[in-house]
């Protein structure tokens, strides 16, 4: 231990005052924050490449130490290139009724997707209340008794030769409910 103490430095020494003419600030607080990240100039060279790449499917991947800094990094940066991107058309699947499992994709300028959604659902909330009411009313409720009557007739037919059958086979054909409204 004594030998130590031989070589043991005191605090004074451990630090260097440097000459405050090496620096253009009197805090760091003054100080724009850092762009990039310190040291990784190769990494973010990447980045701007990859950037840079329009290819559909094209993904940049960052590996690092966490706390280090990449996820603030890539999300300032990204956010400032945003900026001067124009902004992407809304992309709405609507059914395809040709083929039900493959929706069709249809392209809307920037927030009309929610437009689109928001009219088609008052759309929809409008037909549900309209339709029973149109098929029972008006020009469709002629169509409606028509059909109504068809049925009625094909159905007393129906069962007059029912009848028919079961009394040469010496049944008895009960009718319960059944009526069409």
């Amino acid at each position: 231990m004594n030998n130590l103490n031989k070589h043991r430095l005191p605090p004074k020494q451990l630090t260097r005052a440097l000459p405050k003419s090496w620096f253009n600030f009197s805090t760091t607080a003054t100080l724009p924050p850092i762009e990039g990240m310190i040291g990784q100039e190769r990494a973010m060279r990447a980045v701007e490449v990859g950037l840079n790449i329009t290819t559909r499917g094209f993904n940049i991947f960052a590996v690092g130490e966490a706390g280090s800094g990449k996820t603030s990094t890539l999300e300032r940066l990204l956010k400032k290139r945003a900026a001067n991107e124009s902004v992407p058309d809304d992309l709405c699947y609507v059914h395809n009724f040709q083929s039900p499992d493959q929706p069709r994709p249809l392209a809307l300028p920037a927030g009309k997707g929610r437009v689109l959604a928001r009219e088609m659902d008052r759309l929809i909330a409008e037909l549900e209340r309209m339709i029973p009411r149109s098929l029972s009313d008006g020009a469709f409720g002629h169509i409606r008794t028509g059909i109504i009557a068809d049925a009625r007739k094909k159905s007393d037919e129906l069962t007059r030769r029912v009848g028919q059958a079961a009394e040469r086979l010496e049944l008895t054909v009960v009718e319960e409910g059944g009526d069409f409204k």
